[in-house]
């Protein structure tokens, strides 16, 4: 196991992710994992949100060329034999924190936070940085780290349609900063107000995907969406809506 000779050691109160406890400690996520044996060796894409760092252990995040401990957070110790031990070997730990009940209000002071289903990764990293909404719920105050500079493309994040209006302030907030965390659904970029004004389809379809998804009609599956923007109003209607042609299935109806 390669781990600093400076390593430093978190121990969580609640199950983090490893794709945002790298980001909030300024490591690559294949350094976290090459520190900690108890993770999987490598992440592909479809795995990321089944990498969990599990409550009531400590981990290596940080030493030798990774990341700093963010002011705030929990203690450095010497490395031992595991860098991932149940809390109950750890003793004579110090720390800058104080553990709290839960309490579901914003706390600027709040530097871990958790949430209900869904809600867990978004409040994992905006209670970090001191934020923390209902329906996220701080458990432990400290010093909060600073939050990731916002993107220079101004992109913002909102929820994706179906989901509940509240998860629209929690995706604004990870979706417009430096470090590509961005959970859709329940997340999307694209603003709510705005449908579909380019697309286009293969084969047959390319024509009428063309056609039909610059007035906000692209249905997927027969059509691509390429662009979105302001509603653009189709044509008046001179002719009878038209059916696919004989030997043609019911996947160009509409279009």
């Amino acid at each position: 196991m390669d781990v600093p000779a400076d390593a430093s050691y978190l121990e969580f109160s609640n199950p983090n992710y490893c794709l945002i406890t790298a980001s909030l400690w300024n490591i690559e996520l294949e350094q976290l994992l090459l520190w900690n044996p108890s993770l999987p060796e490598m992440l592909n894409e479809t795995m990321l949100d089944s990498c969990m760092l599990e409550e009531g252990f400590r981990y290596c995040v940080g030493g030798g060329g990774g990341g700093s401990i963010p002011s705030g957070s929990s203690t450095t110790l010497p490395p031992s034999s595991s860098s991932a031990v149940p809390s109950s070997s750890v003793s004579n730990i110090s720390s800058s924190t104080t553990s709290l009940a839960p309490v579901p209000t914003p706390n600027s002071n709040c530097v871990l936070g958790t949430g209900p289903n869904g809600y867990q990764g978004l409040c994992d990293f905006s209670c970090h940085f001191g934020w923390c909404p209902s329906p996220c719920t701080c458990t432990t105050t400290g010093t909060p780290a600073p939050p990731p500079a916002l993107l220079t493309s101004g992109q913002r994040g909102y929820a994706a349609p179906g989901e509940a209006a509240d998860f629209g302030p929690l995706c604004d907030f990870a979706c417009s900063r430096v470090g590509n965390y961005c959970p859709g659904p329940p997340c999307t970029t694209v603003p709510p107000a705005t449908v579909c004004v380019e697309g286009t389809g293969t084969g047959n379809y390319e024509g009428l995907c063309s056609y039909t998804c610059g007035f906000g009609y692209c249905p997927p599956g027969p059509c691509t969406c390429l662009a979105y923007g302001t509603q653009v109003l189709p044509p008046p209607a001179t002719h009878p809506a038209g059916v696919p042609a004989t030997g043609l299935d019911e996947s160009y109806s509409g279009l």
